[in-house]
């Protein structure tokens, strides 16, 4: 395994650390440097532009997501049980973001960013209309719906979840996921072992 350049991982430990109180948008490359305690000159050895250390942590944490969903995924548990565990991951992602740059990311960020999250989208989608297949296979889901159905919703969810009046529903970006993941899963009728009264928010 390649060794990690020291100068790179502290320049992306100081980025994300801004980007995550900031934003993208509002962070410039002197300021990543600064946090950092390294030369302008420095950082162009490593990265060409802002917009590439941003795709570099996007990468980052798009490699560490796809791990963990394939782990809970792939393990013995009941199906219910890795639904729960998709849940939690879900709700652990959504916590380790920051909403300022969720939403530069997703309204303000250049061509090589946009393409990248496209893929990440389309990557994932199709992995878990996979595992959606082999759910239904094996009973856990309603043989009678159409495996894209399903696909489709979460597409349109993950729409939802980049609409500005949503995300202000919410006192935080992790209980809008944790109630859409919820609603994916189980729709809005109560289900036996959980609790029917509205939560406030």
């Amino acid at each position: 395994m390649k060794e990690k350049d020291p100068k790179r991982e502290q320049l992306l430990t100081a980025a994300k650390a801004l980007f995550w109180k900031h934003g993208m948008r509002r962070v410039s490359i002197e300021e990543i440097c600064k946090e950092a305690g390294i030369s302008r000159m420095t950082f162009y050895k490593h990265f060409r532009d802002k917009d590439s250390i941003v795709l570099t942590i996007l990468e980052a944490l798009a490699k560490e997501g796809l791990e963990r969903y394939r782990v809970i995924m792939k393990s013995d548990r009941p199906f219910p049980e890795k639904v729960k565990a998709l849940i939690q991951f879900k709700s652990e992602e959504a916590d380790s973001l920051s909403h300022e740059f969720y939403h530069d990311i997703h309204q303000h960020a250049g061509p090589a960013v946009v393409a990248l999250l496209d893929r990440m989208d389309r990557d994932s989608i199709r992995l878990f209309e996979k595992d959606i297949v082999q759910a239904q296979k094996q009973g856990h889901l309603r043989a009678g719906i159409h495996p894209k159905f399903f696909v489709y919703l979460l597409d349109k969810l993950i729409e939802m979840s980049h609409d500005e009046d949503l995300i202000n529903m919410y006192p935080s970006l992790q209980a809008m996921i944790i109630e859409l993941t919820n609603f994916y899963f189980y729709g809005i009728l109560p289900a036996e072992g959980r609790d029917p009264k509205p939560k406030s928010h």
